[in-house]
């Protein structure tokens, strides 16, 4: 969570399903769905806690965000 974060996208590099939540603690095949190889989230005015998983819990994803300067 960041109160000067502007904007995030969130993508997925891993082999792997990914699962994203917002403000509360992420579940399989529940929030956002991350599909493998370049699955992507984008929230603008986002200033909230984002969380993740998958099944074997250590996937990569990649995290560009915009913030106020």
């Amino acid at each position: 969570a960041n109160v000067l974060r502007l904007s995030v996208v969130i993508v997925n590099d891993s082999d792997e399903v990914i699962y994203l939540a917002v403000e509360d603690s992420a579940s399989m095949n529940r929030g956002v769905r991350l599909n493998p190889n370049g699955g992507s989230y984008t929230e603008e005015h986002s200033t909230e806690e984002i969380y993740g998983i998958c099944v074997s819990g250590s996937k990569i994803v990649t995290v560009c965000a915009t913030f106020i300067s």
